[in-house]
Parts: C-alpha cells; structure tokens; sequence
C-alpha cells in the first residue's frame, strides 16, 4: 500500500494533469510544480532539497515546499506552508491545496475568506462541513457556491441531499437544478422526480425520472406510467 505522503504527491500530479485537459495555459504553469512532485518520488534527501528551497519566496516554491515537507516527520510545518500558498495569489492555489486537503475545514474556511468570489472555495467549505453534524452551515455554504456557480450540478444535488429532510419543495428544486446541469452521479433526476411523485405531482414525476440515465429511475418511470393506466 502506498504511503500517505506518496499518496499525496500521486494525486497532486494526477490533479494537475487533469487542470491541464480543461485548460493548457494551466498545465503549462504547472509543468514545474508536476516535475518536482516526480522527482520528489524518487529524491531520498528530501530534507536537502527543503533547505534549498528556503530562501524563495515565489508561490511556486512554497508549494514544492509544502510537497517535501509532506514527506517530513512534521505535519505542522506541512499544514504551514499549504496556508502560505493558499494566501498567495497563485491562481491554482485553491484547486491545489484543496486536492490534498479535501476534508479539512479550517483551511476550507480560511479558503472562503481569501477567496469569497470564488465558488470552489464555497464548495470545499460545503463539503467539509456536511461531515459534522450541524448540516445548517454545509447548506449555507452550498447555497452560497450555486449563487456564484448557478451551473454546478454537484453543488445543486449536495444542497438536495441536505435539505431532503428540512425543506422538501427546497430539496425538490435543489434537485432539479442538479438534473438540468449534467446530473452528476445521476441523483439530480430521479430525486427531483420521486419528490414530485411523493408530492403528487405525477406528470412532472414522470418527466424528471424519464431524464435520468439510471435505470431504476426509467423502470421507476414505467411503474409509475402503468399504475396511472390502470383504470
């Protein structure tokens, strides 16, 4: 099994690289970063290559920092220099740190508060906070991200999923925005479309089952379709 600091590194690469397929100009500034984090695999002296890098100051170079000190027997010195970078004004800063720290709220909180305009920093706050058990705070986050984001179909089926028990026609509406956005993961449709069916709104129900790619909610769709048939 891989080691968690190795780990790490292998998901940074994998995320840069996947920056790069939506954007090249972002893969090109991240060329650097993708062949430190290699040669961090193979580099034993890690401790060495962290002093020379102690004297630069470039958000790049923090960065590498924060890479080689994953790998050091100090995770305060870790979390440092990723709230450092976070802090610069590196464009990728959010998406990277956010990649290696997907669950940590108080990072995702001081992400919001360094980038309030940017909805993927709400979305990380979001997803930190539906961990815990106060969900108020994860729906207000995610309601937050769709106000900047009205297209993010992820965030739209987190807020469902959240509001489900406290707002129904909320949830409903969450859902069907996910649903008109891509549906990622396919719950958008079918879950807009069971409320409507719950709430008897049985052509609306019909519809959104019959937008999904899932096939329980095609087959959802064709019961519902037989028990209206029936006289």
């Amino acid at each position: 099994m891989l080691k968690k600091p190795l780990l790490t590194i292998l998901l940074v690469i994998s995320g840069l690289l996947l920056l790069g397929i939506f954007s090249l100009p972002a893969l090109r500034r991240n060329l650097t970063s993708i062949a430190v984090a290699k040669s961090l695999i193979q580099n034993r002296d890690v401790a060495a290559t962290y002093q020379s890098l102690a004297d630069s100051t470039s958000p790049r170079a923090i960065w590498q920092q924060a890479l080689l000190a994953a790998r050091l027997p100090d995770a305060a010195l870790y979390q440092a220099h990723l709230f450092t970078f976070l802090a610069s004004a590196d464009f990728a800063a959010l998406d990277l740190v956010h990649a290696v720290q997907p669950l940590d709220p108080t990072m995702a909180t001081f992400a919001v508060q360094r980038y309030p305009d940017r909805s993927s920093a709400w979305f990380w706050l979001g997803e930190t906070l539906s961990q815990s058990d106060d969900k108020t705070q994860a729906i207000s986050a995610y309601q937050q991200t769709v106000s900047l984001d009205p297209t993010d179909a992820l965030a739209w089926c987190r807020l469902g999923y959240l509001l489900n028990g406290l707002d129904l026609l909320a949830a409903r509406d969450a859902y069907t925005q996910c649903c008109h956005h891509g549906d990622p993961g396919s719950n958008g449709c079918v879950n807009a479309g069971r409320i409507y069916e719950e709430t008897g709104d049985y052509p609306q129900a019909l519809h959104y089952y019959r937008l999904s790619r899932w096939s329980e909610s095609l087959r959802r769709a064709d019961e519902l379709e037989a028990r209206l048939a029936t006289p």
